[in-house]
This record gives C-alpha cells, structure tokens and sequence, in this order.
C-alpha cells in the first residue's frame, strides 16, 4: 500500500523571498526620497546663491552709479562757471579755472577739459602733447552729446592722444539763453581708478552693466 504523501511546509520558502522584496523596496523607497531631497538641496542652493550673487551685483552696480553720479554732478557746477552768460570765458581764464579745481582733479585723474562748441578741445588743466586743438566731434559720445546737448558719459574708450582705456565725461556749457557754448570735461583712466570696486571683492566671471537714469545715456557705438 502507498503511503499518503505528506504536503510539505511553505512557511519558509514564501516568507523568505517576501522579506527580502519588502526590505529591497524599503531600500530603493529611502534611495529615492534621500535622492529627491538632495535634488531639492541642490537647487534650493543654487537658487539661493544665484539671488546672492544678483544681490551684490546690484550692490555694485548702484555704487558705481552713485560714484558716477558724484563725477557729473561736479562737473556740471564747474560747466556753469565757463560763461559770462553770453560766450565762454577766454581760454586763460578757462585754463586758471580748471587748475583751481582740486576735488575734480580727483575725480577725473586724466584731467579735465574745455571744448567749443564743435567739440574742438580748447584748454586743458595739464598738458598731454597734441590734445589741444584736436578734434573730438566723430567721437560717438560727442556726437550724441551735440545732437542733444545734454551731460553724456563715453562708453570705455581708447583715449586718441593718450592711447589709455578710459571713460569721458561731457557736460554741456549754455549761454543764458540757451545756446550751446561748448561742453566741460572729465576723463577717467579705467586703468587707475576707484570708480569701479576693487577686482578682489568683484564675484568670478562677473559681468557689470551700468545704466544710467534720466538724460545721462550711454551712446551707441555705431
């Protein structure tokens, strides 16, 4: 006679395989959340460090605004002493003025300028060989400034007669009743100045663009 056959226990062959599925799907769950946190980390991060960097870009440029804003404002005061109301004061007049200007030479540490009203530079408070009589009117910032006759500051330019990158500072000289008489000058050296925060605390790879309100413009170079 046969024997009944006698079934044999599952327990351990179901059990087994479920635990190690259940353990599997807790690991690969907690991978996925620690994955998902850290992406999260990561931009959260990145958002914040971009709204930094935007932050002290705008620092800068809003400085550099003020600074330039300080330059022409000065400037404008010492265009308005350069007429007696109905023509320029004569050139050596122009020339004893300008080298009273102490805090201006600061300012623009390439000097400071006299031109008529065709942009032809007539007096200057230190001498640079060849830059009396040159004129300036093809320049784009002179251009613009004499279609519009109102303050203008160059691009960063190659200076014609000191072969220096700088940046020109013009303001407009009106008689009293408003007919342009010729412009005052500024001229900063972008190599040796202050106007621009030092390189060191500038963030890596940064780009500054500085615009200017109301009629202070940066012309076009075309």
């Amino acid at each position: 006679m046969f024997e009944p056959l006698v079934p044999l226990p599952l327990g351990g062959t179901i059990e087994k395989p479920v635990a190690l599925i259940a353990v599997c799907s807790t690991i690969l769950t907690v991978a996925l959340l620690a994955t998902t946190a850290y992406q999260q980390l990561v931009a959260d991060f990145e958002t914040v460090l971009t709204q930094r960097q935007q932050l002290e870009t705008e620092t800068y440029a809003r400085r550099v605004n003020q600074r330039l804003q300080v330059r022409l404002s000065a400037l404008g005061a010492l265009a308005s002493q350069m007429t007696d109301g109905k023509q320029l004061l004569p050139i050596d007049t122009l020339e004893k003025l300008l080298d009273r200007q102490t805090v201006l030479k600061d300012y623009f540490d390439l000097g400071l300028m006299v031109f008529d009203k065709n942009a032809v530079a007539i007096a200057e408070d230190r001498y640079v060989e060849n830059r009396l009589g040159t004129s300036y009117a093809d320049r784009p910032h002179f251009k613009a400034a004499l279609k519009d006759e109102i303050p203008y500051i160059s691009r960063p330019i190659v200076g014609r007669t000191t072969d220096t990158l700088l940046i020109s500072f013009l303001y407009p000289i009106h008689s009293n009743e408003g007919e342009l008489l010729g412009f005052a000058g500024g001229i900063i050296d972008l190599n040796h100045t202050q106007l621009l925060p030092e390189p060191g605390d500038l963030l890596e790879h940064a780009v500054f663009q500085v615009t200017l309100p109301g009629s202070i413009r940066f012309p076009t170079t075309t």
